[in-house]
């Protein structure tokens, strides 16, 4: 009875590799994990990266659209009015969240030294920012 539950216990996966170094071959090889010093937890899979080509025209780069729109925009405009102006255009949104994906866009834009667009007001606290078309 006592081996039994010794065998029971000794086939469970969380423990089989300190079972397999008390007990070579105890425990079939499959069973063990591969970094014999692990305390059992499980890694993520690695993930690789994925360069993204800004500044390029094409069907999903927002950033281009954005800077394409500026001369139809009104003279001071907010994040929504280039959502509007978007998805009039049809343009193929890659996230779910359109009000989201413009202000990041507009973000990356604005960071840069030849933006097309300044910022009048910052929004704070709930408030949308301000912004025009300076050409």
């Amino acid at each position: 009875m006592k081996v039994s539950q010794f065998l029971t216990l000794a086939r469970d996966p969380d423990i089989a590799d300190v079972v397999n170094r008390l007990f070579p071959g105890l425990v079939p090889a499959d069973r063990v994990a591969l970094n014999p010093n692990s305390n059992g937890a499980r890694r993520k899979a690695a993930v690789s990266h994925v360069k993204v080509q800004r500044g390029k025209a094409s069907p999903g780069n927002i950033t281009a659209a954005i800077r394409a729109i500026g001369p139809r925009l009104p003279k001071t405009f907010t994040v929504k009015d280039i959502v509007a102006a978007l998805e009039a255009d049809a343009f193929a949104f890659k996230n779910d969240d359109h009000l989201q994906a413009v202000q990041n866009a507009l973000y990356f834009i604005n960071k840069k030294p030849d933006t097309p667009y300044r910022t009048i007001e910052q929004g704070f606290g709930g408030r949308i920012s301000t912004y025009e078309y300076k050409g």
